[in-house]
């Protein structure tokens, strides 16, 4: 136990239960996840055991995708897809993906992408004033690196969570629904 601990940092009871009784109600709760421990084990600084074990949540969607950004570094075809959803007033942009892809689907995906270019942003919430808190967000100077293509593609995305922004936050590319009209794609 704590004695004299900042506001902050709160004691926890221990919760009892089976792990989807204790995620269910994390999610509940909105929470980022759980902590999960051995009853008798103890807490080691700097130190990563099997005795403690973070469990995440995380959310699944379709997103649609409007475009891509140039590949970086060593990765060939694409950096990150540009994925959204449609809100009343057209394709809302909620964030770039860039991680989930073989080097297969790279290669597979941009050669689909090739064939529906265009050269107008279909997001009508973009360019956004600045990055945004979590340096996110797509600005003018930005979108002069971006290339564009047809809504017409649903992906699957999992992430962890919205961000204050309207941004998903740690998205990961799961695959392309082709069973799914973009048109259809809504925020969840």
């Amino acid at each position: 136990m704590l004695k004299k601990a900042p506001p902050n940092i709160r004691f926890s009871e221990e919760l009892r239960g089976t792990k989807q009784e204790l995620l269910k109600v994390a999610q509940q709760f909105e929470l980022e996840g759980l902590m999960a421990k051995r009853p008798d084990s103890l807490y080691e600084s700097g130190r990563r055991s099997g005795a403690w074990v973070k469990v995440k949540l995380t959310r699944a969607q379709e997103f649609v995708i409007g475009g891509y950004t140039p590949p970086g570094g060593s990765r060939k075809y694409f950096g990150a897809l540009l994925v959204g959803y449609y809100g009343p007033r057209g394709l809302l942009f909620a964030g770039s993906v860039g991680t989930g892809f073989s080097e297969r689907a790279l290669e597979t995906l941009y050669g689909g992408l090739q064939r529906i270019t265009r050269d107008t942003c279909p997001f009508i919430n973009l360019p956004e004033r600045r990055r945004g808190r979590w340096g996110q967000g797509i600005t003018p100077a930005v979108m002069k690196r971006c290339r564009w293509v047809e809504p017409v593609l649903v992906a699957q995305i999992k992430f962890t969570e919205w961000t204050l922004d309207d941004q998903l936050r740690q998205p990961v590319f799961l695959g392309l629904r082709t069973d799914k009209q973009a048109k259809v794609v809504i925020r969840e």
